[in-house]
């Protein structure tokens, strides 16, 4: 009976990544996700987008290899803040030129400060200097560096700078 030699056996542990888009679109390209065995160098994924939001990060810094224990990575986001430019349209009193829109919430009021022009009546903001697509400010969806246009009518016709022809309001 002599001496024995007992070898032990390792087996590496595995734990799950995980990466949560906290509301922006799925994870594209190659990343390490799922079932990672410890020590595994992570790759993380390319920064993820959201309409209306930009990326801030992972809400942890992301560990150069896979601990012993599970991870999830939450995308942390910031909103948008847009500048949305009001074309005064050749007003004699110009109004309100910009205002700070955030994406998601209600627009600014600029009710309390309308272009006017000598002989018109304001006729509201239109997405186009051409008077085409008149649209209510708060119903309209804007992104970054949005022109909004100011235009005028004269009793029943309706004038754009742009436009060398008379259209009936009613028409709009």
């Amino acid at each position: 009976r002599g001496d024995k030699t007992v070898t032990a056996q390792w087996q590496v542990n595995s734990h799950t990544l995980t990466w949560n888009v906290n509301g922006g679109d799925p994870l594209t390209g190659e990343y390490t996700t799922g079932s990672v065995e410890y020590g595994t160098t992570i790759i993380p994924p390319a920064s993820p987008t959201r309409i209306g939001y930009t990326f801030a990060g992972w809400g942890a810094e992301v560990a150069q290899t896979m601990p012993d224990h599970d991870l999830v990575y939450t995308a942390q986001w910031t909103v948008n803040t847009y500048t949305i430019t009001l074309d005064q349209q050749e007003a004699t009193t110009p109004g309100t030129t910009s205002v700070e829109a955030t994406y998601g919430s209600a627009l600014p009021s600029i009710a309390e400060n309308l272009p006017t022009k000598t002989g018109y009546d304001f006729g509201g903001y239109y997405t186009d200097s051409d008077g085409l697509s008149q649209l209510p400010v708060f119903q309209l969806s804007f992104s970054m560096g949005t022109t909004v246009f100011a235009n005028s009518y004269i009793g029943n016709y309706y004038f754009s700078r742009k436009r060398s022809i008379a259209k009936m309001v009613s028409s709009l």
